[in-house]
């Protein structure tokens, strides 16, 4: 319509309608200006919606990026949470498998323990049962010396016998254990003199000299 009363005005003019021409141009200028606004309108309408959209992009952007940042935080958190799992539960199984090898070793050294207490127990047997031998067996050579002592005692000379034999005499006589390998003897002869033995059993000891007195006894009762 624009252009058709653009022509209008222009063949009226040229054949001189003026009064048409004016009215068709009018038209055409009315047509351009509601062609304009019309493009303006809507441009200014697309520029608003493309506003709106824009900001609208703009906003569901940051929109989106808040919701990564908040995303990427939460798994960043979970997988902190999770290596704190994984951690814990390694420092358990770690702690669990000390304590087992731990238990495992106690016990072994306990059981060790038992089998010592019980081996001490049997050495302490043992040794009571030396005692009591070493004892009883003590016993009986005390017993033995002390017998022997008193058979020593017997045979040597009495101090009846030397104080009626002897003038100004004194008898000094210390053994050295129980029974002495030294030994003194004094008796009347068959020929009625009397006789006085000292006597050294040495390097016979306490048994020699008791069986060297015996038989100087014997060969005295022989005379």
């Amino acid at each position: 319509m624009k252009a058709a009363h653009q022509k209008f005005a222009a063949l009226y003019e040229s054949n001189g309608n003026l009064k048409k021409a004016f009215h068709h141009f009018r038209l055409y200028i009315q047509y351009r200006d509601s062609i304009f606004n019309e493009e303006n309108t809507k441009a200014s309408i697309q520029k608003e919606i493309q506003y709106s959209y824009d900001k609208k992009a703009a906003a569901d952007s940051v929109k989106v990026t808040e919701e990564k940042k908040v995303f990427s935080l939460q798994l960043k958190q979970e997988k902190t949470q999770k290596v704190a799992l994984y951690g814990g539960l390694a420092l358990v199984c770690l702690f669990s498998i000390f304590m087992v090898n731990r238990f495992r070793v106690t016990n072994k050294q306990k059981k060790i323990i038992e089998i010592k207490e019980q081996e001490t127990q049997k050495q302490n047997l043992i040794i009571t049962e030396q005692k009591h031998l070493v004892e009883e067996k003590h016993k009986e050579i005390t017993d033995s010396i002390n017998y022997a002592e008193r058979i020593q005692r017997s045979f040597l000379a009495t101090k009846e016998m030397l104080d009626e034999n002897l003038n100004d005499y004194f008898v000094l006589f210390k053994p050295k254990d129980v029974v002495s390998g030294d030994f003194y003897w004094a008796s009347i002869l068959n020929n009625g003199q009397f006789a006085l033995v000292t006597a050294d059993s040495t390097g016979h000891g306490v048994p020699g000299a008791i069986m060297e007195f015996i038989e100087h006894y014997k060969f005295r009762k022989g005379c």
